[in-house]
């Protein structure tokens, strides 16, 4: 009769959770093969037959290939294509907007640091709008002031 010293010493130890895994895989391998499991030790070989089962469930086998790979990651670009679409749908109004009104950028006001002859700057103003004025003028009938 063989001697079952360790076996059971590291039943002990298993069962206070202070086995490693190694430990654990020759429990595991001892009590897979039936023929050598003493009678008293047989209530122990489902506990470990069930581990085993379920190690083995859980781990997929796994080909040469595939070892290493991950499974590519989709990512859903769905609500930034929605938000770009949004932003350039914002600006094409506003564009169109500002063209239909005639504000281009171009026409900005000379400041007074800018303008050399003030003077002068304003009689070529005043001579640009007067026949704009005139026109209002004759037709002041249509125009509506508030």
């Amino acid at each position: 009769m063989k001697d079952y010293k360790y076996i059971e010493e590291l039943l002990e130890s298993y069962f206070r959770a202070e086995t490693s895994l190694q430990e654990e895989q020759i429990l595991s391998a001892f009590f897979q093969d039936e023929s050598q499991v003493p009678q008293h030790l047989k209530a122990y070989r489902a506990l470990f037959a069930v581990e085993e089962e379920m190690r083995r469930q859980r781990a997929p086998q796994a080909s040469a290939e595939s070892f290493g790979r991950q499974p590519a990651r989709r990512v859903n670009l769905r609500p930034f294509y929605r938000a770009a679409a949004s932003v350039a749908i914002v600006l094409c109004l506003g564009m169109a907007a500002s063209m239909s009104m005639g504000v281009t950028g171009d026409d900005k006001a000379p400041t007074a640091e800018a303008v050399e002859n003030p003077d002068a700057e304003f009689g070529e103003m005043k001579q640009s709008l007067t026949p704009q004025s005139s026109a209002a003028v004759e037709k002041k009938d249509t125009l509506f002031l508030y």
